[in-house]
C-alpha cells in the first residue's frame, strides 16, 4: 500500500532548526550525541554483513531495497515502484555488475 503524501508549501516555514554554531562546533555536538546513543547500545550490539539475497523473503532485503528506491523517488518526483517490479530490476541488475 502506497501512503500519500502532501506537498510542501513554498510559502509556509518548514520549522528546520538552525543554530549560530560553527560548523565545527556543530560537528562537535553531533560526534557526542552519536557517541551517546552508542553508549546506551546493548553490550556486543553490532551489525553483521549479510550476502544479498533478493529471493528469500525472510530476510527482508529486497522490502529495504523497496523503501527505499521508493522513498528516492518520491523525493526525486518519479514513478514509485511495487516490490515486485524492484525484486525484478533488482534480479537484473546482479548479474549485470558481476559480468
Amino acid at each position: 500500500p502506497r501512503v500519500s503524501s502532501s506537498k510542501p508549501n513554498p510559502d509556509q516555514p518548514l520549522g528546520v532548526a538552525t543554530s549560530d554554531a560553527s560548523p565545527e562546533e556543530e560537528k562537535e555536538r553531533l560526534v557526542a550525541e552519536v557517541r551517546r546513543l552508542v553508549a546506551r547500545l546493548p553490550a556486543g550490539f553490532g551489525a553483521v554483513q549479510q550476502e544479498f539475497e533478493k529471493d528469500d523473503d525472510s530476510n527482508h532485503h529486497m522490502d529495504f531495497i523497496s523503501a527505499a528506491a521508493n522513498l528516492r523517488a518520491r523525493c526525486y518526483g518519479i514513478a514509485e515502484v511495487e516490490r515486485l517490479q524492484a525484486k525484478l530490476i533488482a534480479g537484473r541488475i546482479i548479474p549485470a555488475i558481476a559480468t
